[in-house]
């Protein structure tokens, strides 16, 4: 994976900015909340696109932050490794 510096990540400068409302609740099914698509310039097709990816990426990291980080960043499913570094400001409370 070649570094990339953050003005150079377009898709996350783009989603970084862009304001969903949290009335949004099943990403599947709803329509684009508070018509926010029109705040970034993707067409439809490709903005459920992102919006998938971008569930599917939280769901692993959710499941590692409740089951636990691996020792290594090896071991790290390769869509969360950029959190690895980070992965002690991934926690849930505990009770």
């Amino acid at each position: 994976m070649k570094y990339r510096k953050g003005k150079e990540m377009y898709i996350s400068d783009t989603l970084s900015r862009a304001f969903i409302s949290h009335s949004s609740s099943n990403l599947e099914t709803d329509s684009f909340p508070d018509e926010s698509i029109y705040m970034i310039s993707v067409s439809q097709p490709r903005y459920l696109e992102i919006q998938m990816a971008t569930q599917s990426e939280l769901a692993t990291l959710h499941d590692v932050i409740i089951s636990g980080w691996p020792d290594t960043r090896i071991e790290t499913p390769m869509a969360i490794r950029q959190y690895w570094d980070s992965r002690d400001n991934y926690r849930f409370p505990t009770e």
